[in-house]
């Protein structure tokens, strides 16, 4: 009988401290909480130096630089959801959404010699609507004396429609309306 008991308190005693660890661990469900958050009306001027750039950007969106050396530039929801799942590696995914900034010549092999469609020309700089012929790829380009630097949608798959086509494209002229280069 002592034994029996014995072996009831060890179990309940396991069993709470199963749940208790359990529930101190994060779900991994918990970073799906953060969604998307609107942009702020308030507009700052954000510095990219290894890009020669600066961009006008909401004042609530944050930038992450990523493995590759890219930096991805995105609301603050989806900036909490993305340090949520690098503490929590088991969390569970979801698209994300920004822009990705980069060195030009970093860019995949493929992706280098594209087809592309001035937008405008100035003494410090061109700038380019690139993009391949299935249009799987496009990106605005920009060739600066320092290089040259890409900035491509991040979330938005391939143009399934003309429409999808004219959407991205208007997004990337008007990240290009709000992008300088630094001349150093």
């Amino acid at each position: 009988m002592k034994l029996f008991v014995t072996s009831i308190l060890l179990s309940a005693f396991m069993l709470l401290t199963a749940t208790q660890s359990a529930s101190g661990r994060p779900n991994k469900g918990d970073c799906l909480q953060f969604t998307e958050e609107a942009p702020s009306q308030e507009i700052i001027i954000r510095r990219f130096p290894q890009f020669n750039i600066q961009l006008k950007i909401p004042a609530n969106y944050n930038s992450l630089l990523l493995q590759r050396g890219e930096v991805l530039v995105t609301d603050a929801g989806t900036y909490k959801y993305l340090q949520c799942l690098q503490n929590n590696p088991q969390g569970l995914g979801k698209g994300t959404f920004g822009i990705i900034i980069s060195d030009a010549n970093k860019v995949e092999a493929q992706y280098r010699n594209l087809n592309q469609r001035l937008i405008s020309k100035s003494a410090d700089d061109v700038r380019f609507i690139v993009y391949s012929d299935d249009l799987g790829y496009i990106a605005l380009r920009i060739r600066h004396p320092q290089g040259e630097t890409e900035i491509r949608l991040d979330g938005d798959y391939a143009p399934a429609t003309q429409e999808d086509l004219r959407r991205q494209i208007r997004e990337l002229l008007n990240i290009n309306k709000d992008l300088g280069v630094i001349s150093f």
